[in-house]
């Protein structure tokens, strides 16, 4: 955890239940008995959380408040969880590193994210909760019974979170909250690992992790080269060659460019020859996206 005990906070106890036979707000009534050294006055300027049965409640107001209550122990800096999502309810949510952020164990499916937009099959946030595939269900401590009311909320939010065939300027709104910023330009790289944010949306990596990229391999020895690199979903690839950096044609060899797209991660390990009569060859990967 990140500090040395559970406990509660204003925005827990900014609530109203039944006190004496009256309806109170249980942060006005702790000041009034002088349990706080704080007086309040007016509980409706305290942040609160949202109820989940509350039917005036967004949805995404909902599910950061039941993030929060039941996460942020160990999901913040400091928390001794090993994954670096940030479940404090003052983040905004692209920087919470959520949504597609990448998972310490992926149970041997490359493919899982803490929340790919759209599949609760494999977002790992999900499965923690339900203690399914094999993980651990969450909160460890203090949970005996499966939340069904926390699962149906997560399960409603996933669905409708913007999907991975968005197109780039919803990506730029959704974790940037604008794709007039800096920070979000195509060409802009935050985290510094060699990646634009345009690749990090190609390739659904991080982009504020910086050991979350997309890294090709190419290798050559005498005429034969190697391009090998993981492939996401609904993506295309063709593998280009050029002889002075300009001019950019398809490497015509077999398997490229694919015929299809994969509707799931693949790995793929491209083999040819390069021309004989090329003083010097230039290869690189051009992916491309079509929406559905």
């Amino acid at each position: 955890m990140a500090g040395y005990a559970l406990s509660f906070n204003a925005r827990q106890l900014n609530r109203t239940l039944t006190i004496n036979e009256n309806e109170q707000n249980i942060l006005s009534y702790f000041s009034e008995i002088g349990i706080l050294d704080t007086a309040i006055e007016n509980p409706q300027s305290v942040a609160s959380f949202a109820q989940l049965d509350d039917p005036t409640k967004p949805l995404r107001e909902k599910v950061r408040s039941y993030l929060a209550v039941n996460c942020v122990s160990c999901h913040q800096p400091g928390g001794t969880a090993p994954s670096n999502w940030d479940a404090r309810p003052h983040i905004p949510i692209e920087n919470m590193g959520i949504i597609n952020g990448s998972v310490v164990d992926n149970r041997g499916n490359s493919n899982r994210r803490l929340v790919i937009p759209g599949s609760n099959e494999l977002s790992v946030l999900l499965s923690r909760v339900q203690g399914s595939h094999g993980y651990q269900r969450m909160p460890p401590i203090g949970s005996n019974v499966i939340d069904e009311a926390g699962i149906q909320l997560l399960s409603d939010w996933i669905s409708l979170v913007p999907p991975t065939d968005s197109s780039f300027e919803e990506w730029q709104i959704t974790f940037f909250g604008s794709a007039n910023s800096s920070d979000a330009a195509a060409s802009a790289d935050p985290d510094r690992d060699g990646n634009s944010n345009l690749l990090e949306f190609m390739t659904f990596t991080h982009r504020l992790n910086s050991e979350d990229f997309w890294h090709p391999e190419i290798a050559q020895i005498g005429r034969q080269a190697q391009v090998r690199f993981a492939m996401p979903p609904s993506r295309n690839y063709e593998i280009q060659i050029s002889y002075d950096l300009e001019n950019w044609d398809t490497w015509i060899v077999p398997g490229n460019p694919p015929q299809s797209d994969p509707i799931e991660e693949i790995q793929v390990n491209i083999e040819g020859l390069l021309p004989e009569s090329a003083n010097n060859s230039f290869l690189r990967i051009q992916i491309t996206s079509e929406p559905q």
